[in-house]
Formats: C-alpha cells, sequence, structure tokens
C-alpha cells in the first residue's frame, strides 16, 4: 500500500492509501474518501478496499460515465448511488435510473453502460467480486469475449488511467 497522498484534488484512478483505509486483523479494512477529493476533467475513482477476492472503488463523475456497453467476463459488482443519479442501459436498451441510496446488481456477463445525470456531480460506490486473476476481463456485446492479449491490456490500460473524460472501451 502507498502512503503518498496529495491534498489537491484528485483525478483518474488512486491507489489504495494508508490516509484513506485502515488495515485491522482478519483482513478488516474500513475507508473514506479523502477530505478535497474531487472531481477534476469529469471524473474521480479510486480503490480504497480490496481482499483478494472483493475490491470496492469509490467513484465521481462531473459528467460523462462508462458510455460504452459492456460486461464483466468474470465479475459480479454493484454500485451504489451516494448522491447525485445515473441512468444505466442495460442490453435491449432497458434504461435504470439509480438515485441516491439507491443501488444495482450486476451479475457476471450482464452488459450495461452508464451516465450521470446532469447537474449534479454522481458519487458512488462499486464494489466487484469474483476472480482476481480475471476481473479486469471485458467483454462487448457483439461477441468479442475472448479478445486477443493486446486488445485486453488496451482496455486495462483505459480502466487504468482514467485521468479525464469519459471510459470508453474500444
Amino acid at each position: 500500500m502507498s502512503s503518498e497522498r496529495s491534498d489537491a484534488p484528485l483525478s483518474g484512478v488512486e491507489e489504495i492509501s494508508d490516509e484513506t483505509t485502515t488495515q485491522y486483523g482478519q483482513g478488516v479494512q474500513s475507508f473514506r474518501v479523502p477530505a478535497g477529493a474531487g472531481v477534476v476533467d469529469g471524473n474521480w475513482m479510486r480503490l480504497v478496499a480490496d481482499s483478494g477476492r472483493m475490491w470496492v472503488h469509490a467513484k465521481a463523475y462531473a459528467e460523462g460515465g462508462e458510455n460504452t456497453l459492456h460486461h464483466h467476463l468474470a465479475e459480479d459488482h454493484f454500485f451504489l448511488v451516494v448522491s447525485g443519479a445515473a441512468e444505466f442501459t442495460l442490453e435491449d436498451d432497458v434504461k435504470v435510473r439509480v438515485g441516491p441510496l439507491e443501488g444495482i446488481l450486476l451479475p457476471r456477463g450482464a452488459s450495461y453502460m452508464f451516465r450521470a445525470e446532469a447537474g449534479e456531480t454522481l458519487w458512488m460506490v462499486r464494489a466487484g467480486s469474483g476472480d482476481p486473476d480475471k476481473k479486469r476481463l471485458i467483454g462487448m456485446p457483439d461477441g468479442r469475449e475472448d479478445v486477443d492479449a493486446e486488445r485486453q491490456a488496451q482496455w486495462r490500460d483505459q480502466f487504468d488511467n482514467l485521468g479525464s473524460g469519459d471510459v470508453q472501451p474500444s
């Protein structure tokens, strides 16, 4: 775990920090969003807890979201909206609005995308669980599930470098 911390607004993906996550016995972790965390250039995301088989991120979007319909091949996950609201689009163009203190569970293989509703920054908690060696495997609804290693690396880089704008696997 890194102990580096900046008091400036954060942008992109930040790793677990001793400043935001406290470790207890038996792998128990508590976490908080750091004071001064802010959305820069559209979004902010930080890994706040990781047990090896479950990982939790705090996320914020001033606008945009995950704007390409996709699914995770080896990960169940959910989003809990803390403030703001998101419109999730599922397969067959089904729309689901998720507002404050509401959530959505996405089993592995369920295709989705979402966008923050205009007017208020979307703050959410995202938790995922599954095979830790495959948690970043992403598939597209057109059947590109068995994509080559180079494309998987590109997608991982996109999700690992969320510095600005929307997440859009290609």
